[in-house]
Parts: structure tokens; sequence; C-alpha cells
């Protein structure tokens, strides 16, 4: 795949003692090639004890964020994002919810 082209949606996902996911959607490509990505809410759905899975929302009413797309063999593999204390990598969102899990 090429670079995503506005309106495609990244998830990320992460943690540590927590499974977090985010998700963004594609605004715009810049000049210089890169992403500028708005963050959206999540819709959860709780499926036992601390865990859940989610799918993106509405965008929430936060600034837009750009980022460098990464490539592999002339396909998008993703782009850093740096969220709570680790980072993340965004990838195209499979269109599928997401498992999340919650600590305490």
């Amino acid at each position: 795949m090429k670079t995503p082209e506005p309106g495609t949606i990244l998830s990320a996902s992460g943690g540590y003692e927590q499974t977090n996911c985010d998700f963004y959607r594609v605004e715009r490509i810049t000049a210089t090639g890169y992403l500028v990505l708005q963050p959206l809410a999540k819709m959860e759905c709780i499926t036992g004890d601390m865990r859940g899975t989610v799918m993106p929302g509405e965008p929430l009413p936060v600034p837009a964020i750009r980022r460098k797309p990464e490539f592999s063999n002339g396909s998008f593999i993703g782009c850093p994002i740096q969220r709570y204390s680790f980072g993340a990598w965004a990838k195209v969102w499979s269109g599928y919810p997401k498992k999340v899990t919650h600590y305490a």
C-alpha cells in the first residue's frame, strides 16, 4: 500500500500492564509527505473483567498531529505515535474491533 489517503483510519495499540488502543484519521498529506492525523474518540464494549473491545468514534476536539510515514519495499508499514509513557506504531486499521485491557 502506498501512502494512506485522507479518510484512512489508523490504529495504534500497546501497553505494559494494560493494552491501550488509539485511533487516528488521516486528514491530509503535506507537501513534504507527512501525514496530518486527527485523533478519534473510542467506542468501547466491555467483554469481561477489565477487558473489552474498541472501535473508532468521532474526531476529538484536539489539534491534529503530524507524523512521518514509514515504508518497507515501497509499502506503508505505519508511523510512530508517542502516547502515555510508551511509543506505539500506527497502522492501517483492519476494520474490526481492537482488544483492550484495563488495570484496576
